[in-house]
């Protein structure tokens, strides 16, 4: 068991998302941000130089990232909780402050789009294996992509009507693409490493929604 590879990993990215918490109370020019966020990327650097040359059994073998079904699926992963979690915020600013909805109404208003998640992953899960993961995947960024320009008409239609077809759009969207993500990045990887390879995927997924969210808090900040 890599114990030093888990120790110097752990750390490190705690100390990452610690500095990017504190640069949301001090800036991300002073120290109580760049001081954990320089050790954790210092300590994150010596992580993969322990994985690649001295870690015996490796918790992350750096080989993985040559599998290319991985590495698409990662990045997409990245971006697509990324914009979601990003829009949520800025959707629930609005639901909040300008139409005066309430705390339950306005996290009752998404549980539209998480039942068509909650239905529909499963069977889209099985048309992918079918048909392949790539049509649902475009497909599926597609719909939320039409989700996010729906949501720029807010001025001009009634709000049951903008949320109910902004939740059909973006709840169908993820539905397709978030389990066509997960098995495309173990499609060209062994089955030894379908833990590891799945473990990255859902990494991509959470690290993109916390990049994302941190710029969008920047930007409204601006």
């Amino acid at each position: 068991f890599d114990l030093v590879g888990a120790v110097m990993g752990t750390i490190a990215l705690l100390s990452i998302v610690f500095g990017a918490t504190q640069a949301a109370s001090y800036g991300w020019a002073s120290w109580a941000a760049l001081g954990p966020l320089g050790a954790g990327l210092a300590l994150l650097g010596l992580f993969l130089a322990h994985e690649h040359k001295r870690a015996s059994a490796p918790l992350l073998p750096l080989s993985i990232f040559r599998r290319p079904g991985l590495s698409y699926a990662s990045f997409l992963a990245f971006l697509m909780q990324g914009n979601y979690v990003a829009f949520q915020f800025v959707a629930v600013l609005y639901l909040r402050n300008v139409l005066g909805w309430s705390p339950f109404q306005s996290a009752l208003s998404f549980a539209f789009g998480g039942g068509i998640v909650a239905i529909g992953a499963t069977k889209f899960a099985k048309l992918g294996l079918r048909i392949g993961t790539v049509p649902l995947i475009a497909g599926g960024l597609f719909l939320q992509t039409l989700g996010f320009a729906w949501f720029m008409l807010l001025d001009t239609v009634p709000s049951l009507v903008l949320v109910t077809v902004l939740q059909f759009f973006i709840g169908l969207g993820f539905a397709m693409a978030f389990p066509s993500i997960n098995i495309k990045g173990l499609t060209q990887t062994r089955e030894s490493e379908h833990g590891l390879a799945s473990g990255i995927v859902l990494s991509a997924f959470q690290i993109g929604g916390g990049i994302f969210l941190r710029l969008e808090d920047d930007a409204q900040l601006l």
